[in-house]
This record gives C-alpha cells, structure tokens and sequence, in this order.
C-alpha cells in the first residue's frame, strides 16, 4: 500500500509540474504573438498559407489526372 501511495504521489507531481510548464508556455507563446506581430500580418500570413494550400490541391490533383489518363 506504500508503494502504490508512493507512485500515486509521483503521478500526481509530474502532472502538475507538466500543466504549470505547459500553462506558462501557452502564455509566452500568446504574449509573443500578440506582441511582436501586428493583427494584419498574421492575418496575411495565413491567407497566403491558406492561398498556397490551395495551389498545392490543385497541383495534386492535375499530377493525380495526368498519370490516370
């Protein structure tokens, strides 16, 4: 019972160490984006990711029609 209680204890430090890691990770990685770069950049980043993912599709599928025919 000792020992069960013991790796109990031990589970229950990592998780909480793993959350305050993860928690003040999450909050420098918000601060950063929110800080270092301005709303309209990061909007037009992803748009041109969304806009090259959509280039790649087409490609795909034109190479995937090219070798069927």
């Amino acid at each position: 019972m000792k020992k069960f209680m013991g790796v109990i204890s031990v589970i229950v430090i990592v998780a909480v160490l793993f959350f305050i890691l993860n928690k003040t990770t999450m909050r420098t990685l918000g601060e950063l984006i929110h800080n270092e770069l301005p709303s309209s950049q990061v909007i037009s980043e992803i748009y041109i990711s969304s806009v090259g993912d959509e280039f790649t599709i087409m490609l795909n599928r034109l190479s995937l029609f090219i070798l069927s025919s």
